[in-house]
């Protein structure tokens, strides 16, 4: 059984209630790494005029052609995407297969997908995000995030079509030595009219633990530029 409530545009509108309702802010900058900037864009897309703008990094957006790609292209989905056929298999296929063997699971993300430096996560950490996954519900709450994936692209592409892109800023980026970097902007350009480009140097797909000094000089140095 497929649970509800994991599409992008329900996980971005229960974001936009916290800042709206919550904490009392009328308008935000929208920050979206990995399967975030999933959600961080299907925000922007469905409350157009609360988002300041957008920063967009390290996946393939659905309802793109970048996405199209990254499922069919076998360089992909054979290399850096084959986990999302995996997650998206029913019957409980993924939770059975990694109940008791999340940390070798988890490790092996971390690892595969990073840049040169694969020192970047200590033992600890690694415990830590193990300790947080453990368990067949709590695998399954991100493997239903994966699941929900062809109703994102239905979702993005009625937007888009209804609505037209986005006219604010977006910066498409993503680490130097990650592979959705070079693919991003292209991406971001079929959602948005006003994007910019700028890699993350010194880190793969995991730029905010990799590399930290480095991801906010970018991300605070473009939203300087915001207000100029």
């Amino acid at each position: 059984m497929t649970e509800t409530g994991y599409d992008k545009f329900t996980m971005g509108a229960d974001i936009h209630s916290l800042y709206k309702d919550v904490l009392k802010k009328e308008k935000a900058i929208i920050v979206g790494i990995d399967i975030g900037s999933m959600v961080a864009t299907a925000l922007a897309l469905r409350f157009r005029e609360d988002v300041i703008a957008l920063f967009a990094s390290e996946c393939p957006q659905p309802g793109t052609s970048m996405y199209d790609k990254s499922v069919t292209d076998d360089e992909w989905k054979y290399k850096a995407t084959y986990h999302f056929f995996f997650h998206m298999a029913p019957n409980n296929w993924a939770e059975n297969l990694t109940v008791g063997k999340e940390k070798y699971y988890i490790n092996s993300f971390y690892e595969r997908l990073a840049g040169p430096n694969k020192s970047y996560l200590s033992s600890d950490e690694l415990d830590e995000y193990t300790r947080a996954f453990a368990g067949f519900d709590r695998m399954r709450a991100g493997f239903e995030v994966y699941r929900a994936f062809l109703q994102d692209c239905a979702d993005v592409k009625q937007n888009i079509a209804e609505h037209g892109k986005l006219t604010i800023p977006v910066l498409a980026s993503g680490g130097a030595d990650s592979a959705f970097t070079g693919e991003v902007k292209a991406m971001m350009e079929e959602l948005a009219n006003n994007v910019a480009h700028e890699e993350v140097p010194g880190c793969g797909h995991w730029m905010a633990e990799e590399a930290p000094e480095a991801f906010v000089k970018v991300l605070v140095g473009w939203m300087n530029k915001l207000d100029k």
